[in-house]
């Protein structure tokens, strides 16, 4: 079975939990290297990569808007092109067709 990739959300709360329990444990950590600046710099990044998110989520949700509109226009259109179409093909003889770029033949 494959693990499932965490989802940016996921991982943004594991980075957030993970500052406050090193922050409650900087004593004990200071030996390996974690510090004040270390744990400041990792909430700083968190807080970064949190803004983007939203701000991903936010233009995802508005491309999904525009896609929904361009899709209802495109319809509109396609009718318009359809019903031109036929009424082209049944008052201009065939070999004119081209002119309006129908390339059927009938």
């Amino acid at each position: 079975m494959t693990k499932r990739k965490a989802s940016y959300a996921e991982r943004i709360n594991s980075a957030k939990l993970l500052a406050e329990g090193v922050r409650k444990h900087l004593t004990e950590l200071k030996h390996v290297g974690i510090d004040e600046p270390f744990v400041t710099e990792l909430e700083n990044w968190k807080k970064t990569v949190e803004d983007l998110n939203v701000e991903q989520e936010r233009l995802k949700a508005e491309l999904k808007d525009k896609t929904s509109n361009l899709q209802k226009e495109m319809r509109k259109m396609n009718g318009m092109v359809s019903k031109a179409r036929k009424l082209v093909k049944i008052e201009i003889v065939p070999s004119q067709w081209k002119e309006f770029g129908i390339e059927d033949v009938r």
